[in-house]
């Protein structure tokens, strides 16, 4: 058991997560892995809960009200007041579809329910443009709110019926099965391993066993404390140096910063080595304290600094830190800090005032701002227009035509017709992955010039290159091959006219997502020959079909630029620069574009198109055509915007297909 004398080196160890997860979303990119910042609070967070209630137990003091009083008094007014500033400036600042998007995070908010909102709406945590959703943090706390809407219950069941060395070593098996299971999960989805209690649980569960099992821990000398305490801290900045957001997580992951939290807790407990002295050193705990109200404010405050048209140089992220930690410091000493400690009402009076009423009116007005649609009545109709195009999803349009990985084995749909259905000159079929997805309306555009039928079956992650395995690890890999070995007996039994071929090509990093037979990353001298000898197999393959191969090139990304770049230009900053510059576009794809000259040459009936031939110039890649902005995110096309770069290709080239 914890024994519940105030220790000042955990707060010093919350300084350290919030300070991680703060600077890590100011920009700073020194340190990819900050978002591990969170991971040290769920440990935190299980050692310090189960410690509290499990000595209440232990003398028959516990109470479910008292317990959910505490966390609503220590949790809720500084959350509340965030959404209340937070849905103010939101009003006056964000476009309709993102304010009517902000109005139902309010809602899954206050009902602990965002993480599941957030993987639902925007999938992965670091995709799409989660940059702009301004209550996204959040979902750690419905994961924390969700957990401790169970584990009393288990801790209080278990104390009753079970032996206490019994449901430890109960506890430790379910926590080494969440680890695996959290593994699983994130090498098989994008977004539910990361937003999702089952998934984080074990991080959560490490705290309390810790706390559950204290009296138990061996006594260590001096020495002992002070190598595993700078270990402990050498995990927690190890893993946010070393993680990136291209890293499996959480899964095996997660457990770096995790057992290095553990770590710094065991050691603390008395004679505190070095580490742990440090932690308490004044100014952090100062850190540590308010980090709780530091960690609501400071996100806002990013999304707004960004949408409005600022770039995160050294100096914006450097005043995002200052802004975050002041805000944070008023909002403890004048929000969180009075009202946990002001009166002793009951639970039921607490629940009413500071959960009940507030929860009622967050929803309220979150229905409001939805059902109006974002109180779209505040822009102009060419405002609007723009916005609506930027929200034109592909994947949403053409719904069973693109394939998320979990539903790879999917089969082709034939009402995925685009162009010419009824007596057309010619077939066509579209496969890649979501870069062959957003081309959908570009090739409509030439498929309706060439009075030609184009059938599009697209899978997230699977570059159309065949007997290759491909993805961000292996289950992927696995996934894709699959997928690609189906599509060679699928084009053997239709006899398409032309197969096209489009996809986020691999640049000379590529060699990372290519597996071997035995799931080991390909050697990186040995990448460029596999592939060329890939995709020389995959045109052979099309054309002993009869088909002829069509080569489609990326567009050039949009990088770190909001796909809502034009609309803020004429909203808040006439000064933004929305464009790419094509030398850096060039650099990324010189590779490949040598692999498909060379190809060109070697197979002459293969056809090459290249999309940034109506999006570039010498100088730039542009971003806003004919008046509509062309990206849904940093990397895809919008639908809108996919049909004018086909028009505006049928204007300066010439149709292939005729």
């Amino acid at each position: 058991m914890v024994k519940s004398e105030y220790r000042s080196d955990i707060d010093g160890l919350r300084a350290i997560a919030v300070i991680l997860v703060v600077i890590f979303h100011a920009g700073f990119s020194f340190i990819p892995g900050g978002f591990v910042g969170v991971d040290v609070f769920f440990v935190i967070s299980g050692f310090l809960i189960t410690g509290i209630i499990h000595k209440e137990l232990e003398n028959n003091r516990f109470s479910f009200a008292h317990f959910y009083k505490r966390r609503i008094r220590r949790l809720m007014p500084a959350l509340f007041a965030v959404i209340m500033i937070t849905s103010l400036f939101a009003v006056f600042i964000l476009l309709p579809s993102d304010l009517a998007s902000y109005g139902k995070s309010v809602i899954s908010v206050v009902l602990s329910m965002s993480n599941f909102y957030f993987w639902r709406e925007n999938g992965g945590y670091f995709g799409g443009n989660v940059q702009e959703v301004l209550l996204l943090h959040t979902w750690s706390l419905s994961v924390e709110e969700q957990y401790y809407l169970l584990w009393p219950l288990f801790l209080v069941m278990t104390a009753k019926y079970l032996k206490h060395k019994f449901y430890l070593w109960t506890l430790a098996a379910i926590t080494v099965a969440s680890v695996f299971f959290s593994q699983w999960v994130s090498e098989i989805t994008f977004g539910a391993a990361y937003y999702l209690l089952p998934t984080r649980a074990f991080e959560l569960l490490i705290g309390s066993l810790l706390a559950l099992s204290w009296n138990r821990l061996p006594l260590l000398s001096p020495f002992l404390l002070n190598v595993l305490s700078a270990l402990g801290l050498g995990l927690i900045l190890g893993a946010a140096i070393i993680l990136n957001e291209s890293s499996n997580f959480p899964g095996f992951n997660a457990l770096i910063p995790t057992i290095g939290t553990a770590l710094l807790l065991y050691t603390g407990r008395s004679n505190k080595p070095l580490v742990n002295r440090l932690l308490s050193l004044s100014p952090i705990v100062w850190l540590g304290l308010t980090s709780y109200s530091l960690y609501l404010w400071h996100w806002p405050i990013v999304v707004f600094i960004r949408y409005i048209g600022f770039e995160l140089t050294a100096t914006v992220s450097s005043l995002i830190v200052i802004t975050s930690v002041l805000t944070g410091w008023l909002s403890w000493k004048f929000v969180e800090t009075p009202f946990r400690y002001a009166g002793k009402s009951e639970f039921k009076v607490t629940f009413q005032k500071l959960y009940l009423a507030p929860t009622v009116a967050a929803i309220a007005m979150g229905l409001g701002i939805t059902m109006t649609n974002g109180l779209s009545e505040r822009f102009d109709s060419e405002i609007i227009r723009m916005e609506k195009a930027v929200a034109s999803k592909p994947v949403l349009l053409r719904e069973g035509c693109h394939s998320p990985s979990r539903s790879s084995k999917s089969m082709p749909n034939e009402n995925c017709q685009l162009g010419y259905s009824e007596n057309p000159k010619a077939s066509a079929l579209l496969i890649g992955d979501s870069h062959s997805n957003h081309l959908t309306g570009f090739m409509s555009e030439l498929a309706v010039n060439s009075n030609m039928s184009l059938m599009d079956y697209t899978l997230d992650e699977c570059v159309p290159i065949f007997d290759l395995k491909w993805g961000h690890n292996p289950h992927y890999s696995k996934v894709c091959k699959e997928r690609n070995d189906f599509i060679q007996d699928y084009i053997q039994q239709k006899k398409f006219d032309y197969v096209l071929l489009a996809g986020y090509w691999p640049t000379l990093n590529g060699y990372s997502y290519v597996y071997t037979d035995d799931d080991r990353h390909i050697n990186k001298s040995e990448f460029l020959d596999l592939l060329i000898s890939k995709l020389r197999y995959t045109i052979e393959k099309v054309e002993q079909t009869g088909a002829k191969a069509v080569l489609i090139k990326d567009i050039a990304p949009n990088g770190h630029k909001s796909p809502k770049c034009e609309i803020k230009k004429r909203l808040f900053n006439d000064e933004l620069n929305c464009n790419i510059k094509m030398a850096k576009v060039d650099k990324r794809d010189s590779m490949i574009n040598e692999v498909f000259a060379m190809l060109a040459k070697n197979y002459p009936s293969l056809i090459l198109i290249d999309p940034k031939e109506a999006m570039c110039d010498k100088e730039y890649c542009y971003s806003f055509l004919n008046n509509t902005p062309l990206f849904l995110d940093k990397s895809h096309l919008n639908d809108m915007g996919s049909h004018v770069l086909g028009r505006r290709y049928l204007q300066l080239s010439e149709n292939p297909f005729l």
